[in-house]
């Protein structure tokens, strides 16, 4: 009898491992971010509800495992007391203190940690003057991710409205609206919990010019890698696989890739995010737009 053994592939495994980690960090950073403000209100805990169902890393994880469970017993009857949403608080803060002690305080685990924190405090769809707090505090004790493009961006906003040692409520709504482009966050829209920065690197491009070096990242809608290159080509682009300084454009896919190194962006993105930093005009568009402008 003969059986079809799947072949050994030790990198799915490594993998799965990198995802949960994520995963785990990202769900720490969202944990202290929705208790910022030492309260929980029905947006925050809805937005953490559908972003655990959503992280298939997390399926057998037994703080996520609990923290689902709970949700469910609270919102139960339709109505959530002040109880019931003591003891959700406590919880999440018990998994943030038990899980932030293990030993992942490297780069990409706090990257992982602070999209975290930034989804938690925008989930009901603003951030609150304890929430900015919370998040400053965040950033001043876990300066190894302080020259990360992504924290930059915070960090010169934040240090903005703190200049004059005022903040008001319409700058913390600006500052919120900046978090929502960060995290790509479309709850209140759509119901969607996923993280995704893309629209915040997009460049306005109104056409792609020919013989331009063009490179695909993530997961695409319209088909795969393979077909979109076939498809540049028939265009008179040409397809790279990799970052340099003469790119002209990258194109990355509408769906989020569990496997790349941060949770919303890949290194192909960090790459080119630092070649433009450097003055290098790399143009950056959604799946989207280079759909719509190739038709």
């Amino acid at each position: 009898m003969e059986f079809n053994v799947p072949a050994f592939r030790p990198h799915q495994f490594a993998n799965r491992k990198r995802n949960i980690d994520k995963a785990v960090n990202g769900l720490i950073g969202i944990l202290s971010g929705v208790t910022a403000d030492t309260k929980l209100n029905q947006n925050e805990l809805m937005y953490l509800n559908i972003w655990l169902k959503s992280q298939s890393s997390l399926r057998d994880d037994p703080d996520a495992i609990d923290l689902l469970d709970l949700i469910a017993d609270v919102v139960e009857d339709g109505a959530v007391s002040s109880e019931e949403m003591h003891d959700l608080l406590t919880l999440c803060n018990d998994v943030v203190t038990y899980r932030s002690s293990e030993d992942e305080g490297i780069y990409e685990a706090k990257i992982n940690e602070f999209l975290g924190v930034l989804q938690g405090v925008v989930a009901d769809g603003s951030v609150n003057r304890q929430e900015f707090d919370f998040l400053i505090g965040w950033l001043r004790e876990n300066d190894v991710v302080e020259d990360d493009w992504l924290v930059e961006q915070v960090v010169s906003r934040a240090n903005q409205i703190m200049s004059d040692g005022i903040v008001t409520q319409g700058e913390l709504t600006e500052f919120g609206d900046l978090v929502k482009q960060l995290t790509g966050y479309q709850f209140n829209e759509t119901g969607s919990a996923e993280c995704s920065s893309i629209a915040y690197l997009e460049d306005s491009i109104e056409k792609i010019e020919q013989d331009s070096l063009i490179c695909f990242t993530g997961t695409f809608v319209s088909g795969s890698r393979r077909i979109l290159e076939g498809l540049a080509v028939s265009k008179g682009l040409k397809p790279k696989n990799r970052i340099t300084k003469s790119l002209n454009y990258l194109v990355i896919g509408e769906l989020v890739t569990p496997d790349w190194r941060f949770q919303s962006y890949g290194r192909k993105i960090e790459q080119a995010v630092k070649y433009r930093e450097e003055g290098i005009p790399i143009k950056i568009l959604s799946e989207k737009n280079w759909t719509q402008l190739i038709d």
